[in-house]
Parts: C-alpha cells; sequence; structure tokens
C-alpha cells in the first residue's frame, strides 16, 4: 500500500519543454483524492517550485536545494534546514576565484538568491525565470549561513575546483554535478535519501510505503531507500541499477506510466 510518493522535477515530472503533461496532471490528482501524498524532490529553490504546486494543487512539503531544505509551501514554514556555515563558504568562494577568476559563483539562502555577476552564457533553469535578490560585491551580502552555493563556468575548471574541494573538506560538503557547467554544494550530509526518511516521520508513513521517482545521480539515494524506487529510461546506468523499476522518459510520460502500475 502506498502512502507517499516522492518525485524529482527537471528531466522526470517535467518534460524537455518544463511542462507537466496534462495525463501526468490527472494521475497525480487522482493520487491526492485517494489520500496518498504526493510531494516534489528537487535541486530548486521553494521560489521554483512554486508553479508545480499550484498546477498539482499539492498541500505537501516540498523537499529543496537536494534535501539541505524542506520547506511547506501551505504554511511557508522552514521544517529542515541544514546550511553550510559562513566561514566555510568564503573559504569555497575564494578557493573557486583562485581556479578561475570569472567563473560564476552564487549563494542561497533559504529561498533568497545572491551573486556578485551574472552570465549569459552559464544559466541553472532558477536564474532564467528569476532575477538576483542582490547583485553585488561577495562582502555586502555573505554574512550568514547559506542553504546552497553554485558554482558555473567551463567543465574544466569546475573539475579542478571539484578535486581541491574534496581534498580540503571531504565529508563537510555534498557536491553534485548534474550538469557539466554546474557544481551545486550543500553541507555535508545532505541528500534527497536523508531527506525522504525525514518527510516520512513528518507524517508518520514507514518508508516500506513510498515510492520516489527521478532521474540524476542526486536522485540515486532517494531510489535506494523508497519501498519502491523509479528510474526514468534515460537515467544514468548507476541509478537505473539503483531503482526497481526503469519507467519511459519524461517526455513521454513515464511518471503517469509508473504510478498508474504501482499506485493506481
Amino acid at each position: 500500500m502506498v502512502e507517499l510518493v516522492a518525485i524529482d522535477l527537471d528531466g522526470t515530472l517535467l518534460t524537455s519543454g518544463k511542462k507537466i503533461t496534462e495525463r501526468t496532471k490527472r494521475v497525480l490528482r487522482a493520487l491526492s483524492n485517494q489520500g496518498i501524498k504526493v510531494l516534489l524532490a528537487t535541486a530548486r529553490p521553494p521560489r521554483s517550485v512554486a508553479g508545480a504546486y499550484k498546477a498539482l494543487k499539492l498541500d505537501t512539503c516540498a523537499i529543496c536545494y537536494n534535501g539541505a531544505l524542506i520547506y511547506d509551501p501551505p504554511s511557508r514554514t522552514v521544517l529542515a534546514h541544514h546550511p553550510i556555515q559562513v566561514e566555510m563558504t568564503r573559504k569555497i568562494i575564494h578557493m573557486a576565484r583562485d581556479v578561475h577568476p570569472d567563473i560564476v559563483i552564487s549563494v542561497e539562502v533559504l529561498d533568497h538568491w545572491f551573486t556578485d555577476r551574472l552570465s549569459l552564457e552559464y544559466k541553472t533553469e532558477v536564474s532564467k525565470q528569476f532575477v538576483p535578490d542582490k547583485l553585488a560585491p561577495i562582502e555586502t551580502w555573505l554574512n550568514c549561513d547559506v542553504t546552497k552555493i553554485l558554482i558555473l563556468g567551463p567543465e574544466h575548471y569546475l573539475t579542478s575546483i571539484r578535486n581541491q574541494l574534496v581534498y580540503n573538506f571531504a565529508k563537510k560538503l555534498s557536491i553534485v554535478q548534474s550538469d557539466h557547467n554546474l557544481l551545486q554544494i550543500m553541507a555535508g550530509g545532505v541528500s534527497k535519501g536523508k531527506a525522504l526518511k525525514f518527510v516520512c516521520r513528518h507524517y508518520d508513513i514507514p518508508l516500506r510505503r513510498t515510492i520516489a521517482i527521478g532521474d540524476a545521480n542526486n536522485d540515486l539515494e532517494m531510489l535506494e531507500l523508497a519501498g519502491i524506487g523509479i528510474a526514468m529510461a534515460d537515467s544514468p546506468s548507476k541509478v537505473k541499477k539503483a531503482a526497481d523499476y526503469v519507467t519511459t522518459t519524461n517526455d513521454e510520460d513515464g511518471v503517469a506510466d509508473a504510478l498508474e502500475k504501482f499506485a493506481l
């Protein structure tokens, strides 16, 4: 018996055109009508999942920033937050800029975006939708712990930065590189899998009664922990091996196909 479904956003719930198909909307609404909790588990911030929550009429919490923040949109409250300490953030930024002075660096603090520069070449899905809360020199806004650090630039520079971060900070950071030109950095121990455990405790739902659906390496732990882990057809082989079932792609209603099979 399924009681909760956690779904990744980009590459999973959203098509390549960044839409939710009408068929998928119907399936997810049917789950909600059956009393099954549907929530999103994404690398994005709360402001960037608000549209999907509204379209699906969800009333559940959201796993944001790969699990660094668990946010409840209906009540606009933070349920859990695992930030990076401000002094470590300064060290990471200085290290990245030592590798290349023009590397693009942003930070997210809860649901606010701060940066000292923008780039037409290197953008995230969120930066295509929103403008920074603060666009100014780093020393004017880096005065608190941060939820997530984003580093964008040429892949060979990011490889060098990642290697240095792993060498210097080991388990103090969680580093995700789902795109060639983007490093996402969260506090050590942060993952969608740990966030799923928290959400299950919050709703008093056993992990064995959950479904998780995703397509990337940052979804892997969540798929392994869920009662049923479902990978999209174009996921990396490592993600597919961790899943219990592989569905069709996000452009072929893969989420709807899987949930009709296992939950409806």
